[in-house]
Formats: C-alpha cells, structure tokens, sequence
C-alpha cells in the first residue's frame, strides 16, 4: 500500500504542554513501513522555527495549500492520511473530493481552547483516540459510520520496566497548565497537604496563567512549595513526569491525554477528572483515580490517601502500565490504523 502522511510540524520556539506530548508523526510512518507498506511524509512547516529543514514551508494556509497540490499531483498513492487540525484545514481546501484519512490530533487542536472541536467535514474518514471526541465530532454533523476509534498512540520505547520502589510517602506532585481552572484547584489543594511539593508544567504562553497562580499561591502561603517548569521538548517533558510520586491533571472540561498516557506509562501515578475523555483510560480505583470537577478540597482529601498508602500507588501504577502495554503498543493501534485505511482503499476502488 502507498501512503502518505500529512503533518504540519509544531513551532521549535513555542514548546506548549499538548505540542510536548505530541507523538511524532514519523514514529507512525516507521511503523507503516515496518508493516511494509510505502509510505511517504508531507511536512508542513507554519512556523519561522525550521528554517533549513526539508518539507513545504508556508507562511500561510493559502502558500501551504499550493505546495501541498503540487506535491500530491507528484506521485500516486492508496491512501492520503492527514495528522492533526493544522494539516486538516490546509489539506481541506486542496484534496476536493479525492477520499481521504483525517486523524484528531490534540498536539495541535487549537480549537480545543475555543470550545469548538474543529474538524474536516470532506474527510472519507475520522480517527478518534476515544468516545467522547468521537460523540463531540458526531453532534458536529460527522456521520457516525465516519467515525471510528483508534487508541491513542504513545512514542516508541516510553513503556518503562520494573518499579524502583516507591517512597513510604507520596510528596511530589506535578501538574500541568491547562488554563481551564484544574491548575487553581491543585495549588488549592496544595495548601491542605503539608510536606508536598508541586511541580507545574508549562509552555512559553503561559506567563499571565503564571502570575495569577503566583499571587493565588501565596495567598495561601504555599507559595515556597511551587515549582515552575518551563517545556523545551518530548524527553524533557517525559524526565519530570516519570520523577514525580503523583501525575493531577484536573481541568473542568476537557483532559489532556498526553501527560495522562506519558504517566501511566512510566508508572507515575494519575489522579484526573471525572469527564468523559478519561473513560475506557482512567478506571477508577485501578488504572488511577478520577475526581469530580471544581471540587478542590475532595481532591486534597484523595491526595492524602493516595499520599499515605504506598501500596495503593504501587498497585494502580502497575495497572496503568499494563493497560498502556496491553492496549497501546504500537503494533495494536497501527494496525488499527491499517484496518482503517482498508475502508478508504475500497472507497477509492468503488469511485
């Protein structure tokens, strides 16, 4: 099978949580071509921060849009698959009616911010990571036979091995800056907690979110137990979460999977809200715990259990990485992928 793999590649100079976790989409052609399939990479560069680098640079929707037709009409292929809102809006305007793969990508769905879950109404298809956003893209008019899950892909390598042992107690927690109220809630709870520090992920935009946590946290003087950590890249990210005791990622409507699956995957600890996007991930009790939203004392008080109880944090840690090993390793969700571009192929057949 032919294929080729649309990616618009994150700005270098604007590191953010989500772009953090983001999977690179060449781990995925790796694998295709593992599989033994040919496949080719359309890189689509938007931002000034790769300069040098090989692919179609664009300083707008309008000049990408115009290389990406050039380079589809370059060469044949069974089948178009596009990673991320980015790469769909561009890819949207350029591919008419040609049936083709669109995947969500949460790396860079800027209208997750919005409220307004952006996608591709002409795409033949659409990858999900799970039921919610499938349910949010189906109320947004795609029908459901269009729609189809395929779990969220983790980076090659992540899962790690055995425990080194786990502290007698819990005192080192990490969050991330979400901008939806979670990060307030955990710094809340952070005052009923004492002897635990917090760790607070954040990207270069996030300096007026930074200040308003500062002044929130001395209010409640636990401004000396707050750490900020500025993202540069995946491996720096993925160095802060496997050394925390506990992952509290805690927004009020949507979740994040990155730093939740890069948790689960180096046996660091997850406490998450209880929303939908956390279902069939996030068992409560056994793969993490799940809050209700807004409620910051419920979570201090779950935090001192999970804090004081070493072997609960040892048992759901280990679940987690199970699931993670079981559910998502790569030659699942690529060959979930491959099944799903079968629908396409005998789409393009039948035309």
């Amino acid at each position: 099978m032919r294929i080729v793999l649309v990616q618009v590649e994150d700005d270098a100079d604007r590191a953010s949580v989500r772009t953090a976790f983001r999977r690179p989409g060449g781990e995925l052609a790796d694998e295709l071509a593992g599989a033994g399939h040919e496949v080719r990479e359309l890189s689509l560069f938007l931002g000034d921060g790769y300069a040098g680098r090989s692919g179609l640079h664009a300083g707008g929707t309008e000049a990408a849009s115009i290389g990406l037709a050039r380079a589809l009409e370059s060469g044949e292929h069974d089948v178009l698959h596009v990673l991320g809102e980015k790469a769909g809006r561009v890819v949207e305007g350029v591919v008419g009616r040609r049936p083709w793969v669109w995947s969500f990508d949460e790396g860079d769905a800027d209208s997750l911010d919005s409220g307004e879950l952006w996608f591709p109404r002409g795409a033949s298809l659409v990858l999900v990571p799970t039921i919610a956003v499938g349910d949010a893209i189906v109320r947004g008019g795609v029908p459901r036979s269009r729609v189809r899950v395929v779990a969220e892909r983790l980076s090659t390598g992540v899962v790690r091995g055995p425990l080194d042992g786990v502290r007698v107690r819990a005192t080192s927690l990490l969050t991330v800056m979400d901008g939806r109220g979670g990060t307030a809630d955990v710094v809340r709870a952070l005052s009923r907690l004492p002897g635990t520090h917090l760790t607070v992920l954040a990207g270069s935009e996030d300096e007026a979110a930074r200040r308003r946590l500062r002044l929130l946290a001395r209010q409640l003087h636990v401004e000396d137990r707050v750490h900020w950590h500025r993202l540069s890249d995946r491996p720096d990210a993925m160095r802060v979460v496997e050394g925390a005791d506990v992952l509290v990622h805690v927004p009020h409507e949507r979740l994040d999977l990155g730093p939740v699956l890069a948790a689960m995957s180096v046996t660091t600890a997850v406490v998450v809200t209880d929303l939908p996007d956390a279902d069939g991930i996030v068992v409560n009790g056994c793969t993490g715990l799940r809050v209700p939203p807004a409620e910051p004392h419920r979570l201090a008080l779950r935090l001192s259990i999970l804090s004081a109880d070493a072997a609960m944090r040892d048992e759901i840690s280990l679940a987690a990485r199970r699931f993670v090993r079981d559910e998502l390793a790569a030659p699942l969700t690529t060959a979930a992928v491959l099944d799903s571009y079968s629908l396409v192929t005998r789409v393009r057949r039948s035309a």
